[in-house]
């Protein structure tokens, strides 16, 4: 064993390193690539490529998640009853478009998987912070 070794500036070689950190970061690049390979990613890139050929729906689906974005964090200077039906009634005529509906479908899927993942880690890993 090296004893002479100079440890980095890095904090996460505190007390000789966090246990496993470069294998944990080579988990986490493998399963981004497990991700990126996936059918989910797969059929939300080809959703996203056959949209981005059509500019004008790619500019409606822009425009959909302004109106949500501005629904979601507005909550003073909108009626929330009517922006909601608005909403309602600008998806309904989105999902008439079957490249928008499929790429809106795609989006909702990997976003599902992202927060699944997600939870599955917050839920296995305990972090006690006092009250």
């Amino acid at each position: 064993m090296e004893t002479d070794k100079k440890a980095p500036d890095d904090p996460s070689h505190y007390y000789g390193g966090i246990i496993g950190m470069d294998g944990i970061q080579a988990k986490t690049d493998e399963l981004i690539k497990c991700i990126q390979r996936g059918e989910v990613y797969e059929r939300y890139e080809k959703a996203l490529a056959r949209l981005e050929q059509q500019q004008e729906l790619k500019d409606k689906i822009n425009q959909f998640r302004r109106l949500m974005f501005r629904l979601n964090s507005e909550n003073s200077e909108i009626d929330l009853f009517e922006e909601t039906d608005r909403v309602e009634r600008e998806y309904q005529e989105l999902q008439k478009i079957p490249e928008v509906n499929a790429y809106l479908e795609a989006e909702l899927e990997l976003c599902r998987l992202l927060k699944t993942i997600e939870q599955r880690i917050n839920g296995a890993i305990e972090i006690h912070l006092p009250e």
